[in-house]
């Protein structure tokens, strides 16, 4: 059985080809700049603005709402106000609310509202720069910088890592079938009852749950060195700017 963070971590990159954040509900900002733990986590050193290095940021201002899931392994059901609830349900005929089966040993429900993706624009400013510093010992070959950020208004992620897990969550207020989002922080979700193992962020508002790292890389090697790693120098040849992608490997078990 994976554990939560690693098959999440590995899940999400695969689906969107987006790193996700470890924890979801931290929040980070473009031009942090720090190291990735074997546990996916970032930890924050410094910044681009830190060290006398200005970005240039494109923000995203056409938001969309993203519904994603697991859909061979996650079933989801919504119930509004004044309709009946399924057989053995605890929420009642008068709450509102949803009911979310795993059928399977993971799954992962990722949904948002007001999804944005904002993006740092001079990358090959910041490449001339950085290597700069990185030749005069004046930059850790380690650091990674987040270039690119996905916020959201915002969201609610589930991650399944036991077999059937099933759970009800329940709205506040009365509801109709249109106003339910899963996503939307205002219906003040909780849980109303729930068997199995999961990890939930539920209703979030501010979240920043997937993001874009690139580091100092050399050409000439095969691959990255992951965890507190980071990208090494070394051996022939020249340095470059480059963008980390996931792999299973950087993580322990």
């Amino acid at each position: 059985m994976a554990t939560p963070f690693k098959f999440y971590l590995e899940h999400m990159f695969k689906k969107s080809h987006y790193r996700a954040i470890w924890d979801p509900g931290r929040n980070l900002q473009l031009g942090m700049v720090g190291k990735l733990d074997s546990y996916g986590s970032f930890t924050t050193y410094t910044s681009l603005a830190k060290e006398g290095i200005t970005m240039e940021v494109s923000v995203d201002d056409k938001p969309i709402d993203q519904d994603y899931s697991s859909t061979d392994t996650v079933e989801i059901t919504a119930k509004a106000s004044g309709t009946s609830p399924v057989a053995g349900s605890f929420l009642t005929e008068l709450d509102a609310g949803f009911s979310i089966k795993f059928k399977g040993e993971n799954g992962v429900v990722f949904k948002t509202q007001g999804q944005h993706t904002d993006e740092i624009v001079n990358i090959a400013d910041l490449e001339k720069i950085i290597l700069k510093k990185y030749k005069e010992k004046n930059w850790d070959k380690d650091w990674l910088i987040i270039t690119r950020l996905v916020r959201v208004d915002s969201g609610t992620i589930i991650i399944s890592n036991s077999s059937n897990t099933n759970l009800e969550l329940r709205a506040k207020g009365n509801l109709t079938a249109a106003q339910l989002n899963l996503a939307n922080a205002e219906l003040g979700l909780n849980t109303a009852w729930e068997k199995g193992s999961s990890m939930k962020f539920i209703g979030q508002a501010g979240m920043t749950p997937l993001y874009s790292l690139m580091g100092v890389r050399h050409p000439l090697l095969s691959k990255a060195s992951f965890g507190n790693k980071g990208f090494r120098g070394g051996g022939a040849g020249e340095e470059k700017l480059a963008e980390q992608p996931f792999d299973p490997g950087e993580l322990e078990d």
